[in-house]
């Protein structure tokens, strides 16, 4: 039996990345600022993707209340300021 540390594919993979790394290296210089903001907010989501996926897939942790507190603390972050006059002065409009 015979191990190979790198196959034809992984080459392929490796090469691929290497070409994507650079064009993300690169988007500030090609990017306007709508696209570069759609990139960080996918890379904020991919992030969020692979710790749930670590805490409940590995790890086994399933825990609502952490998710629940930072659900609370997003919603209060644009809610607030869209129904005051002043974000720090929190009266409701009416």
């Amino acid at each position: 039996m015979i191990v190979e540390h790198a196959t034809r594919s992984s080459r392929v993979g490796v090469a691929l990345f290497v070409v994507a790394l650079i064009i993300l290296a690169c988007a500030p210089y090609w990017g306007d600022r709508q696209t570069l903001r759609l990139l960080a907010e996918m890379f904020t989501f991919v992030a969020l993707a692979s710790l749930w996926n670590l805490l409940a897939g590995y790890a086994g942790l399933v825990s609502v209340g952490q998710q629940a507190f930072v659900g609370l603390g997003g919603y209060l972050l644009f809610s607030l300021p869209a129904r005051s006059e002043r974000w720090w002065q929190f009266r409701w409009r009416r």
